[in-house]
């Protein structure tokens, strides 16, 4: 499970990992029954660790795995078989349906339609860095992040994290990246995204650096994505949000996890090169933008890690 995208949260103060793990186990997932729409809750991250809902990876990560399990109902199906019941009634009855009855009618609708709809599950990973302060979240989407960090505060009662804020804003830095000089630990790619107001240019597998991308510039576009690349590591596409997506890693950093002799082996290495990338890349990231507004404190001290693996020996 190499992570193909990630949204960094920074901790602002100590998080306790204990009371998490107690917190992650009243929250359990449970699997839709007949009638649930969907279900929410947390899972071992790898099968032959069953006794983990947080999983440690040496001291340097935390996994963790949210199940979210949800019956795709066709809304607009629904309203029209709605619609046509109220219809019914009404020529049958000859009266108005009102509002609490039409709600008492697309709860039958749906009490009929939802044991018939098989449930899509989806599975986000997410991994805490106790050494950099990080919640990593590989979320595809802001509604999958906002899902899982929306869910673990719930089970812990709090969770003190923050997207992070740079010194340095990234759009203007990035785009001057293209017209004076490239960040001194990273190298530019060929892909990038522009934008002013409502308006949008997409440059794929070119040279961003080109007249024609700088003319797009001077007319006072600015640079929203742009895809960047650590030499000998990984390449990736940094939005001006820090949301780091597109992860690919060349063929020596993922050499470990091929080698691995067993499933169990090879996710603790794929989850152990996640953290290293992840941690790798906000480090340039920040460097670039001159470093973090509010510095992450780190969460989980090596003590209670060791504490928790302890208890589950």
């Amino acid at each position: 499970m190499l992570f193909k995208n990630a949204r960094i949260y920074c901790f602002q103060k100590d998080f306790d990992l204990l009371a998490m793990v107690k917190g992650l186990k009243e929250k359990r997932f449970v699997e839709c029954n007949a009638f649930d729409l969907k279900s929410t809750g947390w899972v071992p991250p790898s099968k032959a660790s069953e006794n983990f809902l947080a999983l440690p990876i040496s001291n340097d990560a935390i996994v963790l795995c949210l199940q979210h399990q949800e019956r795709p109902i066709n809304s607009k199906a629904v309203k029209q078989e709605v619609a046509r019941r109220v219809a019914v009634l009404e020529q049958e009855q000859d009266r108005q349906i009102f509002r609490a009855e039409k709600q008492q009618i697309s709860d039958d609708v749906m009490a009929v339609t939802a044991p018939n709809v098989l449930p899509v599950t989806t599975q986000i990973y997410g991994l805490i860095l106790p050494n950099k302060g990080l919640l990593v979240v590989a979320a595809s989407s802001n509604k999958q992040a906002d899902l899982f960090i929306k869910t673990l505060r719930l089970s812990c009662g709090s969770l003190p994290v923050a997207l992070p804020v740079t010194k340095s804003h990234p759009e203007p830095v990035m785009t001057n990246w293209l017209t004076m000089q490239a960040p001194e630990s990273m190298i530019l790619g060929n892909n990038c995204k522009l934008n002013i107001d409502n308006s949008a240019v997409t440059v794929k597998n070119e040279d961003v650096t080109s007249s024609a991308v700088i003319e797009h510039i001077e007319s006072g576009m600015k640079v929203s994505e742009l895809e960047l690349l650590i030499m000998h590591k990984c390449s990736f596409v940094l939005t001006s949000e820090l949301y780091i997506k597109r992860i690919h890693l060349d063929d020596v950093v993922t050499e470990p996890a091929l080698e691995a002799e067993t499933t169990d082996e090879s996710f603790h290495a794929e989850m152990l090169i996640n953290a290293q990338v992840v941690a790798e890349i906000f480090d340039k990231v920040c460097l670039s933008f001159n470093g973090l507004e509010g510095p992450a404190e780190q969460p989980v001290n090596v003590d209670q890690m060791t504490e928790y693996q302890r208890s589950k020996d």
